[in-house]
Formats: structure tokens, sequence, C-alpha cells
């Protein structure tokens, strides 16, 4: 979860995933990624699912896996449209851009979660 200094939690966390991760995650680990999910919608928190590889990379497989491509797309795109308000998959083609990719989004929904909260009568 993005957590702000002042203690209020945004409502949405960032799952930061290589190739190798990926594959790893959504074949053996799949059960359990599946209930890490079932946790954030329960908390009603958007998972970004933040992938270290463009989609075409993706598509091409991975060496030390069993899983298909084809497969592993499968699963992910079930996630996507299963839940949609609580699961966003992310590509980006290297590191970088998913470190600006997570400041982006983290700096733009604590703005957003301030607004909201002040408008609201709270205080940030």
């Amino acid at each position: 979860m993005a957590q702000l200094e002042t203690g209020h939690i945004l409502p949405f966390a960032f799952e930061r995933k290589s190739i190798g991760d990926l594959y790893g995650t959504l074949g053996k680990g799949h059960t359990r990624f599946k209930k890490e999910v079932q946790r954030a919608i329960d908390s009603d928190i958007k998972m970004y699912f933040i992938i270290e590889g463009s989609f075409t990379k993706i598509s091409k497989g991975y060496k030390y896996s069993k899983l298909k491509p084809y497969i592993l797309l499968k699963i992910l795109g079930t996630l996507w449209n299963r839940y949609e308000n609580n699961f966003q998959p992310i590509f980006c083609s290297n590191r970088k851009e998913m470190e600006n990719f997570i400041l982006w989004r983290f700096f733009s929904g604590a703005k957003e979660h301030a607004r909201n909260n002040t408008k609201k009568g709270g205080a940030i």
C-alpha cells in the first residue's frame, strides 16, 4: 500500500514484477497471487501490477519457465477483466520507465487524495 508521511493510506498499491517473476507468480504462484488480489479487493485497494517488460517481450515467453506465453497472457487478461476495479496491469519497457510510472502515480494519487479529503472537511 502507498502511505503518506501523515499516516494516510492511499487506495492503491504497486506490485512490481520482472519477466521471470511474472512467469513464476502467474504460473506456480497463481493460487497465492489470486489470494493477494482478493485481499486488495477486500481492502478496496487498486493494485497496479507493473511488469518490467513490453507486451511483445512477454508474449515471446521466458526460457526458464514451462508456462506458455499465451497461457500467461490469458491468466493476466482474466485477472484484469474479472477485477478491473482493483487490478491494473502496466507494461513498462525497462526499470526506469517502471520507476517513473510509480512516482507519477504515487504523487498524482497523493494530490488527489489530499484534495478529496480536504473537501470533505478532513485534514491531511
